[in-house]
């Protein structure tokens, strides 16, 4: 999968699940204040991309993710964990 084809994945797991529009999820927007995600939104959207990219991104890790580009990157790195753990065996 593409960086821009997985990018635009996660991008429509996020608006799935806090019921935007993918025109209002840049990778600048912020969870909280500019797309109204309040602690439990960013819960279940942190449980919708593990469950959708097959991966374990921890909850502590959602004290770090303040933007979609954040949540790209913690994506991104869950995968290549993944990927990584899944090579060495």
């Amino acid at each position: 999968m593409s960086v821009n084809t997985l990018d635009k994945k996660i991008k429509q797991t996020i608006c799935e699940h806090l019921g935007l529009e993918e025109s209002k999820v840049s990778d600048q927007a912020r969870l909280a204040e500019d797309l109204d995600a309040d602690s439990l939104d960013a819960l279940d959207l942190l449980m919708g991309v593990n469950e959708e990219f097959g991966i374990q991104i921890p909850v502590d890790k959602l004290l770090e993710i303040h933007t979609v580009q954040e949540m790209l990157q913690a994506v991104k790195e869950a995968i290549n964990k993944k990927k990584g753990e899944a090579a060495a065996k």
